[in-house]
């Protein structure tokens, strides 16, 4: 009767952080409220019903946590630390409580129903020197100089001299007639930008697997294909490149919103942490996702499947004449692993994983 009593009555409430990133620690809180007048809550193991908890993200209970003395009226905050090995969009549906209060001869159980959406978004590593178009877009300071030196594609005006101008520019004939040095102004030069296009289909990898609580080979190969597009978006934007994301996805094509900072924006993280087994066995998606990429462009195409078949729709689409880079998970000599280690006598162009990591750019 103690025991039953101890456990009934409570309320629950759970704080998710902002932003969960795969492979990283986080802090989930769990707020606990006695709000009873005269009876405090005694030795009770709260924690997550079932949730991605496993060291591999297998569907287990998650941690408990021990709640030792709560007077009544009062609120205590619970925090559970946990690194998430998978990303993704996860369904948790609420708590356990259970206690051996007072002898430790029997144990109550009770459930308090709080359905939430954990949102684990893809790990962001460094990625080898080897993974980068050794051609990529002209962007910032290099984009400006690149202007300086050619004058820009078209004449648009005349305007007055500045300091820095290049003596080329000068039209000597409209200034001898003003008396003022006249330069020459163009139109500035497109630009350039890097295309991040993800391929959905894991080919022939099982999607099913033999134990429901695991991930399929295919799931998990699309988590290595959602980590290597986060890793190459974040990467480009330390570079200073305009980047674009393009999604062949069952749906349709999407194109979230990568944002100018460093770290991509959010709308881009959560698109690719919701990536699902795409069926596009011909590739008719993928060349879809292919013909938005025009003009100047550097374009990765990142996959789970073998490089031959997207290798094949770049030459017919015409997008073999753009530089490009197909990066394949599936392989066994191309994997996430591969595209993150340096190979001998070579550095890392990205800054190792502990640094310290920007605020996420919001939509």
């Amino acid at each position: 009767m103690l025991s039953e009593l101890d456990v009934k009555g409570l309320r629950l409430m759970r704080r998710l952080p902002a932003a969960v990133f795969a492979g990283e620690p986080a802090e989930l809180e769990i707020v606990v409220h006695n709000p009873r007048r005269l009876v405090p809550a005694w030795v009770i193991e709260i924690g997550e019903l079932e949730g991605p908890f496993g060291p591999e993200g297998e569907w287990t209970p998650g941690p408990r946590r021990m709640l030792a003395h709560l007077p009544p009226g009062e609120k205590a905050v619970l925090t559970v630390r946990h690194r998430f090995a998978r990303r993704g969009a996860f369904a948790l549906s609420g708590f356990e409580l259970r206690t051996r209060f007072p002898f430790g001869f029997f144990t109550k159980y009770a459930r308090a129903s709080l359905p939430a959406e954990l949102l684990v978004l893809p790990a962001i590593r460094p990625l080898a020197a080897h993974v980068w178009l050794e051609r990529l877009p002209a962007t910032g300071d290099r984009q400006r100089a690149g202007r300086r030196q050619r004058g820009g594609d078209e004449f648009r005006s005349l305007r007055d001299y500045r300091r820095g101008d290049p003596p080329r520019w000068i039209h000597w004939r409209s200034s001898a007639r003003t008396g003022a040095l006249q330069v020459r102004e163009f139109e500035p030069l497109r630009t350039e930008q890097a295309v991040v296009v993800v391929d959905t289909d894991p080919g022939p990898l099982p999607r099913r697997a033999r134990d429901p609580s695991t991930p399929s080979e295919a799931d998990r190969a699309l988590d290595r294909v959602a980590d290597l597009a986060a890793s190459l978006l974040a990467g480009l934007g330390r570079r200073e490149v305009p980047r674009r994301l393009v999604i062949a996805a069952n749906t349709g094509l999407l194109e979230p919103p990568v944002g100018p900072t460093a770290t991509p924006q959010l709308g881009a993280l959560e698109a690719l942490a919701r990536l699902a087994p795409g069926d596009d066995p011909h590739g008719e998606l993928l060349r879809s996702a292919l013909e938005r990429v025009r003009g100047p462009a550097a374009l990765y195409v990142v996959t789970a499947r073998e490089p031959g078949l997207v290798d094949r729709l770049l030459g017919r689409h015409g997008s073999g004449a753009l530089p490009a880079r197909v990066l394949s998970v599936r392989t066994e000599a191309d994997t996430t692993h591969h595209y993150a280690a340096s190979p001998p006598g070579t550095e890392p162009l990205d800054p190792p994983c502990d640094t310290p990591r920007p605020e996420l750019a919001t939509p």
